[in-house]
């Protein structure tokens, strides 16, 4: 049996919002049409079966912001080029061949950010490699995964 952990707090700025939990891609667009809402938070997993599930959380819609998934390392940062957008949330899962893919929420960058960037593929240590190189930039999101083929 898996656990799992939630941490909840009152809304600042917007009271409404839904969240669901062992949807697929499609119900999850279907609930953001009924819901006329925008994701704010996403997480994947897959299923006993080996299908890959969302626990999702998501607000009413304020015309911002974007949802992808599958997605590689590239695709995501062409992503947040293409839609001057800031990485929002993001959630790893294994895809084919021992490789990653991510489910993403993308929202405007407002103004653009060229500093902002994000990194895939690296251990503790490398994610404080890089804080160290680059004391201009925060640490703002984090989904750890485990690559089978990966040996230390």
């Amino acid at each position: 049996m898996a656990t799992q952990f939630g941490y909840m707090v009152a809304p600042v700025h917007n009271p409404a919002g839904w969240w669901y939990y062992d949807q697929t891609a499609e119900q999850v667009g279907q609930l953001l049409i009924q819901n006329n809402a925008m994701l704010t938070n996403i997480s994947t997993y897959l299923d006993v079966d080996n299908t890959l599930r969302f626990a999702v959380i998501m607000e009413p819609a304020d015309g911002r912001g974007w949802w992808y998934i599958d997605q590689w390392t590239n695709q995501v940062a062409v992503l947040l080029a293409q839609n001057n957008a800031t990485l929002m949330d993001l959630s790893a899962y294994p895809g084919p061949l021992d490789s990653v893919r991510f489910a993403v929420i993308l929202e405007p960058s407002s103004p653009p950010h060229p500093s902002e960037w994000w990194a895939e593929g690296l251990d503790a240590d490398g994610i404080g490699q890089m804080l160290q190189a680059h004391p201009d930039v925060q640490l703002t999101l984090l989904s750890p995964y485990i690559v089978p083929s990966y040996t230390p």
